[in-house]
């Protein structure tokens, strides 16, 4: 307990140092209720944060509903928004994965007690990080000794999860708002950054209608009887609240942006009840008890016996026979919540007038108005369930009472029984041989009939059905028959148990084995896809190396060649140059050619073409040597190659030799025919290059 109060302390310390209006509000609060907010039901404790979370959605989800209304930038449009946008606009702003970041970023993590208190095994909280095993490592990085509950059960310690990061944020708003009201609870959000910023107070545009006028008396009047409010600024809201989607030409909306206004609304006030008036149920209790306050049969039951009916304005021709025959089944059969089937209008407009006047009169005019339309409901489920208190049996079995029968019988046989509905001619057709409970006695199906069948089933046998004229009606009789039938028949309820318990445990292991299987395979194909990468890798590499060997195997044959020709056109320059014969050089190449056609380029001696210069010769044996080591290796190609560049060669140079002889036969001296060689010398190198 010592250390649940550090951690509270702890707690309204940081939030004083960040979240000043936060931190003013925890230091108000009760410590064991601020305590209350930050456990988790994993901490094994008397209490956990179930019921405040519980209130806290409810306080979210409105203050949601007012950013949305109030925002700068889309209160000018958003009452033209459907229903369905508007809802997803809220869950958007409210969804866990949001919460769980505002409680990460405000540090709220940090101190959720999630952790039992372990005999011999309790750490302070906030210190487990700094104990150091004997290894030198610190305690996170360690396998911490196991830690067991109060029921003896083994508990992993681990950080908050996101789902119980934001259900702590949810907690924290609905304990601020048991305290301090919903100003306050809007002033936190914001603090903590779940809502939207630069709000802005709009109020609603009063607009007298001309269509208004002959209407205004007995709308005000209706509403006035149903919600007990009769102030209202305009009567064009409560125009909206009664116009029905049908209506495409009216001067106001349709009534969907106030049921959606109302929704939340309704859903703040019948929370709040319930949490007040029952502090001893569990959260699924309150939830049942909340179901039954605010399902479509409760409220479209208020809404007729209020006469909101009389107001709707509609266009849908369909609609009155259906508000007549659920005003008929009201007066004539007394069969409860789920013997009727009502019109969907009646609720919505009920959620309408109550999104009317939190619009009209804020806050707290919205949940008056609620719990005044609720007021005949909440006074019959305070009466059922005071005298069973403290009964925990008597307490289950008058919650089942209230739940819709589909529900119950499916909690009861664990899913093995399932209701199906059928057109009655359909039935007739293939289960004529069954018969069907009509009117309180047993009877045949009949092929001509057009009602409904609501049909019990168990693995696809038969179990029994019953004839409505409504769909809804029709499989919600079946459902509380089949429950009627397993209450008195405890043997055969205990027998679908088992055989539902055995199904349960044979999915699980099945599930387990494929998992395992499917572990298995991922592990072989993870080894295969290796392999598979390592081979193809290997490959990659060989074909790499091959490639590399052949480029630099292209690159040395190109340098050879350019070597080969550079050393072929110095030895015919250096020829001209020294006055040598053409004619003799050219047959010197052709020689060569023939004697190297099976030769390496190395055998080709340059001596023989140049024997008349001694220099020339030292020379040109340095360059032999040097050649010799980078054409080692030239292959026969290079030497064909080498072999066309002589002959090409030898043709030039005989052209040249037919026009030295012309200049001899036309020059006077020998220095004529020297410059004209020379100059074909040059002209010759021009055409090699």
């Amino acid at each position: 307990y010592m250390d649940r109060c550090l951690t509270g302390q702890s707690f309204i310390a940081h939030c004083n140092g960040r979240f000043p209006r936060l931190g003013a509000y925890l230091e108000k609060t009760p410590l064991d209720d601020m305590l209350e907010a930050l456990t988790a039901r994993s901490c094994a404790m008397s209490v956990s944060y179930d019921r405040l979370e519980y209130l806290g959605d409810a306080v979210l989800k409105l203050i949601h509903t007012d950013a949305l209304l109030h925002a700068k930038d889309l209160h000018q449009w958003i009452r033209y928004l459907h229903e369905g946008d508007l809802s997803t606009l809220r869950s958007a702003m409210g969804c866990n994965e949001r919460l769980k970041d505002a409680a990460i970023n405000a540090g709220i993590e940090q101190f959720i007690l999630t952790t039992p208190l372990g005999r011999g095994q309790w750490l302070p909280i906030g210190l487990d990080s700094y104990v150091v095993g004997l290894n030198g490592k610190t305690q996170e990085e360690n396998e911490r000794p196991p830690v067991y509950s109060l029921s003896g059960k083994k508990v992993k310690r681990t950080r908050p999860s996101n789902k119980v990061c934001a259900d702590v944020v949810e907690a924290i708003l609905g304990l601020i708002y048991l305290e301090f009201g919903y100003k306050a609870s809007v002033e936190v959000a914001e603090d903590l950054g779940i809502t939207l910023p630069d709000q802005v107070e709009t109020k609603h545009e009063v607009v007298e209608l001309t269509s208004a006028i002959s209407r205004r008396e007995k709308l005000l009047q209706v509403v006035g009887k149903f919600l007990t409010k009769d102030d209202f600024t305009s009567v064009s809201i409560l125009m909206e609240a009664v116009t029905h989607p049908s209506c495409i030409h009216e001067e106001v909306p349709c009534y969907q942006r106030l049921e959606w206004i109302g929704d939340a609304t309704l859903c703040l006030a019948a929370r709040e009840w319930v949490y007040k008036k029952f502090p001893e149920l569990h959260v699924s209790q309150l939830v049942v008890v909340e179901t039954t306050l605010v399902c479509n049969e409760t409220l479209a039951y208020l809404g007729m016996k209020k006469g909101l009916h009389a107001i709707i304005n509609h266009r849908d021709p369909s609609l009155p026979n259906k508000l007549d025959d659920f005003e008929c089944d009201m007066e004539s059969k007394d069969r409860g919540l789920w013997g009727t089937d009502p019109p969907k209008v009646l609720a919505d407009v009920v959620e309408a007038l109550l999104g009317a006047a939190h619009v009209d009169g804020g806050y707290k005019d919205g949940q008056i108005a609620a719990l005044e339309a609720l007021e005949p409901m909440l006074i019959a489920v305070e009466s059922e369930l005071k005298d069973h208190r403290g009964n925990c049996e008597s307490t289950q079995a008058k919650m089942r009472s209230m739940m819709q029968p589909k529900q119950v019988m499916y909690e009861m046989a664990y899913m093995l029984l399932q209701v199906r509905l059928w057109k009655e001619y359909t039935f007739a057709m293939r289960n004529g041989e069954h018969p069907i409970w009509r009117e309180n006695k047993w009877d045949k199906s009949d092929h001509n009939s057009n009602g409904y069948v609501g049909q019990i089933v168990c693995a696809g046998v038969h179990i029994i059905a019953v004839a409505e004229s409504s769909p809804n009606v029709a499989q919600n009789r079946a459902c509380a028959l089949a429950v009627a039938v397993l209450c008195r028949s405890p043997d055969l309820l205990m027998s679908l148990q088992q055989i539902a318990a055995r199904l349960v445990t044979t999915a699980e292991d099945n599930e387990e084995s494929k998992g395992k299987e499917e572990n298995k395979e991922g592990e072989d194909k993870d080894c295969e896809d290796k392999n598979d990468e390592g081979k193809e890798e290997k490959k990659e590499g060989e074909d790499k190396d091959d490639e590399n060997k052949n480029s630099e195997g292209k690159d040395h044959s190109e340098e050879e060649k350019k070597e080969t020709e550079t050393i072929e056109m110095n030895a015919v320059n250096n020829a001209v140059n020294k006055d040598v014969d053409t004619k003799d050089v050219t047959m010197n190449i052709s020689d060569g050619k023939k004697d190297t056609d099976n030769k390496k380029v190395d055998d080709i001696s340059v001596e023989d073409v140049l024997i008349n210069s001694n220099d020339e010769k030292k020379k040109l044996d340095e360059e032999k040597k040097e050649t010799q080591v980078k054409v080692a290796n030239m292959d026969k190609t290079n030497d064909d190659r080498v072999d066309v560049s002589a002959i090409t060669r030898k043709q030039q140079l005989d052209a040249k030799e037919g026009e030295t002889e012309e200049s001899d036969g036309a020059g006077d001296d020998g220095s004529e025919t020297k410059d004209v060689t020379m100059g074909n010398a040059d002209d010759q190198e021009s055409a090699v290059n």
